[in-house]
């Protein structure tokens, strides 16, 4: 509070602490209401935190769509290669 009330006096500025006190030229004003509930700073918590659990479940189901691409890669070259030798069987009975 001291520090801002000098800052505030050597700059004509008005300065409010990280507590919520508001200090200008004139002196500073202490004390108030601060309601938890409109505070903007808790819902700027919530917003990280939140995309924080998002982008953890984007990763794992990216994860789990590379594995299932992965299945789906070896289904088709197996189904490439019975393909491929049930047609050259035939062939071979012409």
């Amino acid at each position: 509070m001291e520090v801002a009330a000098k800052y505030a006096k050597s700059h004509g500025l008005t300065c409010v602490t990280l507590e919520g006190d508001i200090v200008d030229s004139k002196g500073g004003i202490q004390g108030g209401y601060h309601d938890e509930r409109t505070s903007r700073l808790v819902y700027i918590a919530q917003v990280y935190a939140e995309k924080a659990e998002v982008e953890k479940a984007l990763a794992a189901k990216e994860a789990a769509d590379k594995a299932v691409l992965a299945g789906a890669c070896a289904c088709d070259t197996q189904c490439a290669a019975v393909t491929s030798a049930s047609h050259g069987a035939t062939l071979g009975v012409l």
